[in-house]
């Protein structure tokens, strides 16, 4: 299939917006690889990776995360991270949600990866952003190793994912996240990007994390639980 009938494939099947801000978005993402010398374009294929813990049966394919919804969703958010909580993705692959974090504002990030090759890549990304935007670089922190048996730390107020595992690793996170809440209660929020059925009825299933709102940008929907609305 050459490029033009893709598009008209893409138009017929999605419409002439839903491809226009497609096309926009892809725009965006080099944008912002280019601005900040970082790559994120390496295909996320974890056949592929070294796999730290016993959760690589449990893993789901990566999805590329975008630069414009994702800066909408953090101009919303902007309000609802205290100053010094942290932001934490699971299932950071190469850290570009933590990238876009810290460039709309977010002083420190942390993220969780299983895939060896994946963490040293995003620890690589950090390392040029900050050199690029002057940010700290011990604003950041990566983890090699299995989101399953992470201990969420008391700082930790904001957790990201975009389904990078499947419903047994959902229910062991949430599990330690009501642990960590149980030790030292604070405000705690979960985003999670474009979540299926499944996700959603899991999270149904814990009262404890009500669902709050469910924006959508660039035609991504966001779906926000916490613990303590506000």
């Amino acid at each position: 299939m050459s490029y033009l009938q893709r598009i008209k494939y893409l138009v017929r099947h999605h419409g002439p917006k839903a491809v226009a801000a497609k096309c926009l978005g892809l725009v965006g993402d080099r944008w912002f690889d280019w601005r900040h010398g970082v790559d994120n374009n390496t295909p996320l294929q974890l056949d592929s990776y070294t796999i730290v813990g016993e959760s690589r049966q449990n893993a789901t394919s990566y999805g590329a995360s975008r630069f414009l919804p994702l800066r909408r969703l953090f101009r919303l958010l902007r309000e609802r991270l205290p100053g010094e909580g942290v932001f934490v993705d699971f299932g950071c692959g190469n850290g570009k949600v933590l990238l876009v974090a810290a460039y709309c504002g977010v002083r420190r990030v942390r993220g969780v990866e299983f895939a060896r090759e994946l963490c040293n890549l995003a620890k690589a990304n950090w390392a040029r952003f900050c050199a690029r935007t002057g940010t700290a670089p011990a604003s950041g922190e990566f983890f090699e190793g299995d989101v399953a048996t992470y201990a969420c730390q008391p700082d930790e107020t904001m957790y990201f994912i975009y389904n990078p595992f499947d419903k047994v690793i959902l229910e062991k996170v949430l599990a330690n996240l009501n642990a960590s809440l149980h030790a030292h209660p604070r405000p705690l929020a979960i985003i999670i990007c474009n979540p299926d059925e499944i996700y959603q009825r899991v999270m149904r299933e814990h009262p404890e994390f009500p669902l709050v709102q469910t924006p959508r940008f660039w035609g991504y929907p966001f779906f926000i639980y916490m613990n303590q609305p506000g």
